[in-house]
This record gives C-alpha cells, sequence and structure tokens, in this order.
C-alpha cells in the first residue's frame, strides 16, 4: 500500500518517521525477448505475428502481453559473449568444435558490421581467449585456442564473467 506524504502546512512527525521506514515493493511478471527467426536456407523470416509465437513455462502456455516488431536486430550493433563449455563433461570431438565455430560465424555474419563479440572458454578455469571485436578472424582464432577439454565445470562462473564483460568492457 502506498500513502502519500502529509502536506507541507501539515508537517507531523509521527507520520513523517513512520514513513521513512515503509518499503514500497514492486514485482513485475515481464520478461523482455529479443528474437531473430531463419529459415532453412538462413534467410531472415519478416513480418510475423503474435500469433506465430508461444511461450513456455515449465511446459505450460505463457501469455504474450505486448508484441512489438522494434527495428530488426541484426540491423543494430550487438554486443556477445561466446562462452565455450571446454571441461570434461563434454567429448573432445573435433566436428563439435567445428560445428561451434561456423554456428558463431554465421551468427556473426547476420548481424550488423559494428557488432563486437568476445570469446570466453571455461573449465575449472575461466579464460578470456579473445575481448571484444569485430574481427570475425580474430573470433575464429578463440575458438580454435579453445580445443583442449578438460578439468570440472564452472558454467555459473562463466555465465557470471561473461555478464561482467558485457557490463564493463563492451563498445
Amino acid at each position: 500500500m502506498f500513502q502519500g506524504l502529509p502536506s507541507p502546512a501539515q508537517p507531523n512527525s509521527k507520520q513523517t518517521n513512520k514513513q521513512k521506514d515503509e518499503v514500497l515493493e514492486l514485482e513485475s511478471g515481464l520478461m523482455a525477448i529479443d528474437v531473430i527467426v531463419t529459415d532453412a536456407a538462413g534467410n531472415f523470416v519478416r513480418d510475423l505475428k503474435q500469433g506465430d509465437f508461444q511461450i513456455l513455462e515449465d511446459n505450460q502456455p505463457e501469455k504474450i502481453e505486448f508484441f512489438d516488431k522494434g527495428v530488426h536486430a541484426e540491423e543494430r550493433p550487438l554486443a556477445a559473449v561466446f562462452a565455450l563449455d571446454r571441461s570434461g563433461s563434454i567429448e573432445p570431438d573435433k566436428g563439435q568444435v567445428m560445428e561451434q565455430q561456423e554456428s558463431a560465424k554465421r551468427f556473426m555474419e547476420l548481424l550488423d558490421k559494428e557488432s563486437e563479440f568476445a570469446v570466453v572458454a571455461f573449465n575449472n578455469e575461466i579464460k578470456i581467449l579473445q575481448n571484444f571485436t569485430n574481427d570475425h578472424h580474430k573470433i575464429s582464432q578463440a575458438f580454435e585456442k579453445a580445443a583442449k577439454v578438460e578439468g570440472t565445470t564452472k558454467i555459473y562462473d562463466a555465465v557470471d564473467r561473461s555478464i561482467v564483460m558485457l557490463k564493463k568492457s563492451r563498445p
């Protein structure tokens, strides 16, 4: 419950002290989700409507309260961190490394040329293999550095480091 402030003409110290102790709590169930949709050939699918999407939480449909096409994501600069799991929990498969690298390359090519990317590899350590750059060759080299697989998984630490990079180091 929100209580208004007393009128300046009628100060009431008891009310004023009580108001200082009150806390206003807000809760929001809204979440913004940016989506890029491509067809099997990799072409952008445009002119989608709200009815073309379904959001599930615990396999239950959630109502989409607001839908806005906004600016096409590929038309504005983006900063992203590729966090690569290089722990012993994944199978050391050269094909998987190549697939990740190709997926990242394709993703980068879809976006604005001013978009910048960083690469982090994690196992029991977190290593920044490439800080933010829009040089696709440097990103490819960073993926190649991440070929060795060993150790335990520190995924939460890697996600935390990636978020810190985005907040502090992004262009």
